[in-house]
């Protein structure tokens, strides 16, 4: 596996870096879309929350993954993965994919990023997440639920093997806010735990921004009351 790694990832970090333009300009993993995973630098923001589960167990598997939500400097919402194989076993053990919901009826775009070391998780030990050194071989959406699942594929070649930790994954959104949702990690068990998601905004219905006005005009009126007596 690793001598088939050190032949596949040049290449194909060759090609990403060709199209990386391109990508960050226009492309959107929509649902039902398989993309590349592409690289990127960690493009800053504000961290609002975060997450960390050590050595979980499914199956073969004994993972730690870490999760964090940024607000980017746009103002819109970035989602941060990581995980850590601490599994025992040479080759069974191996993580081929993790998975973030629920991101139905909002944009994503994907990425992994090259400086992970740069993106604070509270949570996570020592206050980050780390330069991890398995990336992923591409990037997909489901099409059912209005795409509510995007998921990072470590194929043959490309697997989290037992004392690997994977680069920092990324999912940039155009939501504002967010609530729980869940990350997943697979291979021939499924470890999954609480997150973060998008969430959608809540508007005051214009009955509601009525009966507010009526109260702050009935306090008013009152104060004036109280100061004249």
């Amino acid at each position: 596996m690793k001598q088939l790694k050190t032949v596949i990832v040049p290449v194909l970090m060759v090609a990403a870096l060709a199209m990386g333009t391109a990508r960050t300009e226009a492309a959107i993993l929509g649902p039902g879309l398989t993309v590349p995973a592409l690289p990127t630098v960690f493009p800053g923001g504000t961290q609002l929350d975060s997450v960390y589960y050590l050595n979980q167990g499914a199956a073969d598997l004994i993972a730690s993954v870490g999760s964090a939500v940024y607000r980017s400097t746009g103002g819109t919402l970035d989602f941060y993965y990581q995980v850590t194989n601490n599994s025992p076993g040479p080759t069974f053990d191996e993580v081929h994919r993790l998975t973030g919901s629920s991101f139905a009826g909002f944009t994503t775009d994907v990425y992994f990023v090259t400086n992970g070391g740069a993106v604070l998780c509270t949570a996570c030990p020592g206050g980050s997440f780390v330069n991890g050194t398995q990336e992923p071989l591409n990037v997909d959406r489901s099409n059912s639920g209005l795409g509510s699942v995007v998921g990072f594929n470590f194929p043959l070649g490309f697997e989290v093997d037992s004392g690997e930790t994977s680069v920092v994954l990324l999912i940039r959104t155009n939501a504002t806010v967010y609530q729980p949702g869940f990350v997943s990690v697979i291979n021939s068990g499924t470890v999954t735990r609480r997150a973060f998601q998008p969430g959608v905004a809540v508007t005051p219905e214009p009955a509601s921004l009525v009966l507010f006005g009526i109260g702050l005009l009935g306090t008013g009126a009152a104060m004036r009351r109280k100061r004249k007596a």
